[in-house]
């Protein structure tokens, strides 16, 4: 038992340590070109009776590291997958510019009409360990926001039960000259 727990600690603290890199190249991707890739990476495991539809704004220019956005997309949309109850429903994939305090933001907007998170566990879910899945690790949206808190971006989740959830990330936009 001992073990199991030790080897699970240095698992977390290796994962830590990855996502709390520094001084490492980042370079400027379009966000929609990370998604299109995101998607057809999973796309063998999305069920013909689900709808996905996507609205992409290009270009939206991030400086990161193109495998960790690509790694936050997979995660939330694997999330939206399960969420979605007998494999039937709509998956629905924006992106967009926002501008927030004078600072502008490729916004990436993850939606899906599945089950909802109840509101008691929103407050949880980006928690180390936390799941309410039978199978889940608990480390998929704790992951995510370690990733985009990373590259000074933002999550937020808006959720019911029965309606659905909604995911929205905030990167800032590249600035040429500015690479972190």
């Amino acid at each position: 038992m001992q073990d199991n727990a030790r080897d699970i600690n240095e698992f977390i603290n290796k994962i830590l340590l990855y996502v709390k890199q520094e001084g490492e190249p980042l370079y400027s991707f379009n966000l929609s070109t990370l998604i299109e890739e995101a998607i057809d990476s999973i796309g063998s495991l999305i069920p013909h009776t689900i709808t996905v539809s996507k609205s992409l704004h290009d270009p939206l220019l991030i400086n990161c590291n193109a495998n960790d956005i690509k790694s936050v997309v997979v995660n939330l949309l694997l999330n939206a997958l399960d969420s979605i109850k007998d494999g039937k429903g709509e998956l629905q994939i924006r992106t967009e510019k926002e501008t927030i305090k004078n600072k502008s933001y490729a916004k990436l907007t993850v939606k899906d009409s599945g089950a909802g998170i109840p509101q008691e566990h929103l407050d949880s879910i980006f928690d180390l360990m936390y799941t309410t899945k039978d199978e889940g690790s608990g480390f998929g949206l704790f992951f995510v926001k370690k990733v985009i808190e990373k590259y000074q971006g933002k999550i937020e989740v808006q959720s019911a039960p029965g309606k659905g959830t909604s995911f929205s990330i905030y990167l800032p936009l590249y600035k040429e000259g500015i690479i972190k």
